[in-house]
């Protein structure tokens, strides 16, 4: 048993406890890698410095325990995470290699920017709540501003300057708006490339057509603008095909027991008055 001083900077009582604890929102790991990639530097410094072609998955996994890690784990293994992200971020640099958007080729890109870690960031907290509002239920504007609010925290331990993150959900909300609109998010020929390994991964004995059901929520969730640069199709076969799927997982999600309704992360960690 934990007591509540070991708990990071969330707990069982808060609202990220209560988003990142349901098993669907794995669902929206890929949605979100796919907003982070739109952004040229981020797309071409994963190209550069991640094994996509041999661990196409890989990359996906570990930025979903690191986020799981921070919001269930105590605050030292919090910290601990943060610091290994760090220490990444400060070897990854490089040059944009193709005009994309605003930004030039040549272009100089290091993973310790303070505006690529916000935009990342800001896909999490996103994600976080288009599938949360799918497929679990809505959040009121006082649950959101809370949940923003908490998710503030790790940005300090990133090295994101507190003068450049929106100080509320509404101001997120004009950020991330902006940024689709100003051309700093376009998504250019290597994103692309690496969206194909992303939907399909390649995955031995596994044929590509059984992750058709995830790439339509995936596709379907994402900013219009950000699916038409993907060169992604949408019609309303398929729109109605995510209807369908999430009236079905929405529907379920009370019927299911807990070991399966639930990450395995959340279920670990029972706290002490």
């Amino acid at each position: 048993m934990k007591s509540r001083s070991d708990i990071a900077a969330f707990g069982p009582d808060s609202i990220s406890w209560q988003l990142s604890s349901e098993m669907v929102m794995v669902l929206g790991a890929r949605r979100a890698l796919l907003l982070q990639l739109a952004h040229p530097l981020v797309a071409q410094g994963v190209a550069d410095h991640s094994n996509f072609e041999t661990d196409r998955l890989g990359r996906l996994f570990r930025t979903l325990e690191a986020s799981l890690s921070v919001v269930f784990g105590t605050k030292e293994e919090a910290t601990e995470v943060i610091q290994r992200i760090n220490a990444v971020h400060r070897t990854v640099t490089g040059r944009l290699q193709e005009d994309a958007g605003i930004w030039e080729a040549g272009t100089e890109y290091r993973a310790d920017d303070p505006d690529l870690l916000l935009w990342v960031h800001a896909t999490l907290v996103d994600t976080a709540v288009t599938f949360y509002e799918r497929f679990v239920r809505k959040l009121d504007e006082g649950e959101l501003e809370t949940y923003y609010d908490e998710t503030r925290w790790p940005t300090a331990e990133l090295g994101i300057p507190a003068e450049l993150v929106p100080d509320t959900y509404f101001e997120f909300r004009a950020y991330f708006d902006e940024m689709l609109a100003s051309g700093k998010v376009f998504v250019g020929s290597g994103a692309r490339d690496l969206s194909r390994r992303i939907m399909y991964p390649g995955i031995a004995f596994i044929p590509d057509r059984w992750f058709d059901p995830a790439n339509i929520i995936t596709i379907g969730t994402l900013p219009e603008e950000i699916r038409a640069g993907y060169g992604f199709r949408w019609n309303r076969a398929r729109a109605a095909g995510l209807s369908l799927i999430t009236a079905a997982v929405s529907r379920s999600l009370p019927l299911l027991p807990s070991r399966i309704r639930y990450l395995p992360h959340s279920r670990k960690q029972r706290v002490s008055p």
